[in-house]
């Protein structure tokens, strides 16, 4: 039983609703006729990410903001107490406190559906469950942000990224198939990501009213640098 509770938690709600989706419905009916268990599954996630997030909600407007940054931008906790004028044990309690009440609340439901009595290792367990999802959730959103904002007519240039980052091509070699000079290139790089991140920070003090400076700017930069490298979706901009 722990074990479904934890691999539920990893899936939140609009995952598994969008996966329905883009499926269509013949996928949606054969579910439904061949794998009930699974339907019950997806039915019990969903209610698990909408414990977690309701419950994210309660916190303090502060708490929201540190867990956001701390698990989606994974600004650290030393760098967070100049943001937010506290002390770095100040910052470390205020995350563990609000990590505490979504683990309560997991705790609870997973007791009253599932039957699972709590105890210490069963506690470790959904702890690590619930960090893991904390992470890509939040993390989401500011990639999104991106995603959208590379988006606007930014052809030319997504060719670019997309043969250098999404294909690893050597610069040469994206020069050459571009007919342009790898100094053209490397350019037109820079310009992207230099956008990206003055976006980025302007997006979070629009949306968190929140400005990141100095030290956290790196954080910023390494955050671009790895979703060009890893996460841009390079398949729909073709």
């Amino acid at each position: 039983c722990i074990n479904a509770a934890n691999d539920y938690i990893y899936i939140d709600d609009k995952t598994d609703i969008d996966l329905l989706e883009r499926n269509g419905d013949n996928q949606t009916e054969f579910i439904k006729l061949n794998h009930p268990e699974r339907e019950i599954e997806l039915e019990e996630t969903q209610q698990i990410a909408s414990i977690c997030l309701d419950e994210f909600a309660k916190l303090p407007l502060e708490s929201q903001k540190l867990i956001q940054l701390y698990y989606g931008l994974e600004i650290s906790q030393t760098e967070m107490k100049e943001i937010f004028g506290l002390q770095q044990y100040q910052i470390s309690r205020k995350i563990k406190r609000s990590e505490k009440k979504l683990l309560e609340a997991l705790g609870k439901w997973s007791q009253a559906n599932l039957e699972i009595t709590p105890n210490e290792e069963i506690i470790k367990e959904q702890n690590q469950a619930l960090k893991e999802y904390l992470k890509p959730y939040f993390k989401q959103h500011f990639e999104a942000a991106l995603e959208q904002k590379l988006g606007e007519n930014n052809q030319e240039k997504i060719l670019i990224l997309r043969l250098y980052y999404g294909e690893k091509l050597k610069l040469e070699t994206v020069a050459e198939k571009l007919k342009v000079s790898s100094q053209t290139i490397t350019q037109e790089i820079e310009i992207v990501k230099q956008n990206l991140e003055i976006f980025l920070q302007e997006w979070i003090k629009e949306k968190m009213d929140i400005s990141l400076s100095n030290s956290r700017n790196k954080r910023i930069v390494s955050f671009v640098e790895e979703w060009l490298k890893e996460e841009a979706p390079y398949a729909i901009w073709n």
